[in-house]
């Protein structure tokens, strides 16, 4: 026969507990706002490589050695970039998981639920897409622009 011991709970939770959960629950926004705008800027990188990449197909055309110098440098800062967007993906999710656990734990489960990681993760995912999706893009339009004569 086990017996376990009761868990004691806390009455009212003391100044320096409110004052931490505030600290970390500000921490934890700041962050989740810091790895947003991160990717705001990411996403402009994403789009300014892959025109460069269409430009600098133009301008390689058909000689196989700067096309494939090309190729390979857009590539490598494509995947640069997608690994980025992975990464951010995943410490969107464990923030949101913290702040849904933080906000459930108080009773304002309702305000803050599992809808939102969703909502991230969505976001996320046609960022994860775009990666490859405009890396092929800019090669067919940079072959098809310098095979044109422009």
């Amino acid at each position: 026969m086990t017996s376990e011991l009761p868990v004691r709970q806390p009455s009212s939770e003391s100044p320096a507990a409110v004052t931490l959960l505030n600290d970390l629950q500000a921490n934890l926004w700041s962050s989740l706002r810091h790895t947003i705008d991160l990717d705001r800027v990411t996403l402009s990188a994403l789009w300014l490589s892959n025109l460069g990449g269409m430009v600098l197909t133009i301008i390689a055309g058909h000689k196989p050695v700067p096309f494939i110098a090309t190729v390979a440098a857009l590539g490598v800062v494509d995947v640069f970039i997608y690994r980025i967007f992975h990464s951010s993906r995943e410490e969107t999710r464990r923030l949101v998981l913290l702040l849904t656990d933080i906000y459930t734990d108080h009773g304002l489960g309702k305000y803050f639920d599992q809808l939102r990681e969703q909502f991230f993760v969505e976001r996320y995912g046609i960022r994860l897409a775009l990666c490859p999706a405009l890396f092929v893009l800019a090669l067919l339009l940079g072959l098809a622009f310098s095979s044109s004569g422009w």
